[in-house]
This record gives structure tokens, sequence and C-alpha cells, in this order.
């Protein structure tokens, strides 16, 4: 049954060569992105992991006004 599947989708790529070229790629191009994506949000959540008393860690955030305009540092 599993063999007989993968043989109609190899007729079908063969069959519709430029279509599956399309959606494959775009299926490629969507897994990748959401990979990098994904690996982004864990780094950015295992900041700062590391430190014995991570309750303790605080970030100091400056807020400036300026006749131009304003500025934010960390």
């Amino acid at each position: 049954m599993l063999l007989k599947n993968f043989v109609i989708g190899w007729r079908n790529i063969r069959k519709n060569g430029t279509f599956s070229v399309i959606n494959i790629t775009g299926l490629s191009l969507g897994i990748a992105v959401v990979a990098l994506i994904l690996f982004w949000v864990v780094d950015e959540l295992s900041f700062d992991k590391f430190h014995k008393n991570l309750d303790n860690i605080y970030t100091v955030y400056e807020h400036q006004q300026f006749s131009e305009g304003q500025a934010d540092h960390i």
C-alpha cells in the first residue's frame, strides 16, 4: 500500500514537472524559514539561562528626550 502511494506520487511529479518543482521549492523555503524562526526564538528564550541566580538578572533601559527626537538605550 505504501509503495503504491510512492509510485502514484512519483508519476504525478513526472507528469506535472513544472508545478511539482514550484510546489517543492515553496515547501522547502517555508520549512527553512520556519526552522530559522524557531532557532531564533529558542536562542532568545535561552539567553542568560546559565546563571545560578536567574531571577536576579535585570536589564537597565535608558530613555532620553532630545529636541531632535528621542533615543532609547539598553
